[in-house]
């Protein structure tokens, strides 16, 4: 009997632990529409770059990576489980949304989710964002490496907003 009462104690704290771990982690997934800018994403004139992107809790198929277009994100251990599509001016000063659509990965530990929206040999852009309800609020830093070494400086500020579920058709690359 005894052993039953410590069986049942055991079980309700593992469901417990496990019920706090995913309180932990919310729901990421969904469809966002953001805004890069230099300042305040308030100031309709700082807005840089726009952009959709669509985080899933599955990787991308094959076919799904292939109907984006060419992509630099890529490797043994990542799990391509986004896409973005977005425009900016040909000379902001961001590496946000350089390359039009593509299929990203992305993580989420300790209330921060992280995506890259553009990477190539030489250089990437990652945002960092913190989720509250609908809302994405962080920073965004461009990177690069010798003739890929950004000639502008501070972080990028970036708002956000969920839009829905997440659906692959809203990085799709304009006809």
């Amino acid at each position: 009997m005894t052993a039953r009462i410590y069986s049942v104690v055991l079980a309700l704290c593992v469901a417990s632990s496990a019920a706090a771990a995913l309180a932990e982690k919310p729901d990421v997934t969904g469809t966002y529409e953001l805004s890069v800018c230099k300042s305040d994403c308030e100031l309709t004139q700082s807005v840089i770059a726009k952009g959709t992107v669509v985080l899933f809790n599955r990787p991308l198929s094959s076919n799904e990576i292939d109907k984006l277009g060419p992509s630099r994100f890529f490797g043994p251990a990542e799990a391509l489980r986004a896409c973005f599509s977005g425009a900016r001016p040909e000379h902001a000063e961001t590496y946000a949304f350089i390359q039009k659509t593509s299929a990203t990965s992305w993580s989420f530990e300790n209330g921060v989710l992280k995506i890259e929206l553009f990477r190539s040999p030489d250089a990437s852009y990652e945002a960092e964002l913190r989720l509250q309800g609908d809302v994405l609020s962080g920073v965004g830093h461009s990177w690069g490496a010798g003739a890929g070494a950004p000639r502008f400086g501070a972080a990028d500020v970036i708002t956000g907003r969920r839009v829905g579920p997440p659906n692959i058709s809203a990085c799709s690359p304009a006809p």
